[in-house]
C-alpha cells in the first residue's frame, strides 16, 4: 500500500528510496524536498485525505502529517504476511 501511494503521488523510484529515511525518522528537513511537494499536492488536493486545517498549517504541520500517514500505511511485506 505504501509503494502504491507513493507511485500514485508521482514519486520516482529514486525519490521513493530517498523518502524511506524520512519516514523512519532518521533524516530531518523533509519540507524542502521534491517528495514533500508531490505528496502535499497528492494528499491535500488530489485525494483530500489531509485535513484542511493541517493543509493550511493551522492545526498541525503538513510535513509531519504526511510522514505520520505514510508510516501508518502497510508495506508490501506486511500485506504479504496478511495474505498467508
Amino acid at each position: 500500500m505504501l509503494r502504491i501511494t507513493l507511485k500514485a503521488a508521482g514519486l520516482t523510484d529514486r525519490e521513493v528510496q530517498d523518502l524511506l529515511p524520512y519516514i523512519a525518522g532518521t533524516v530531518d528537513d523533509f519540507y524542502d524536498t521534491p517528495m514533500y511537494d508531490k505528496l502535499y499536492e497528492y494528499f491535500a488536493f488530489t485525494t483530500g485525505e489531509m485535513p484542511y486545517g493541517t493543509a493550511k498549517a493551522r492545526d498541525a504541520d503538513p510535513d509531519t502529517w504526511i510522514l505520520d500517514h505514510l508510516a501508518s500505511l502497510p508495506t508490501e511485506q506486511e500485506l504479504q504476511w496478511l495474505e498467508v
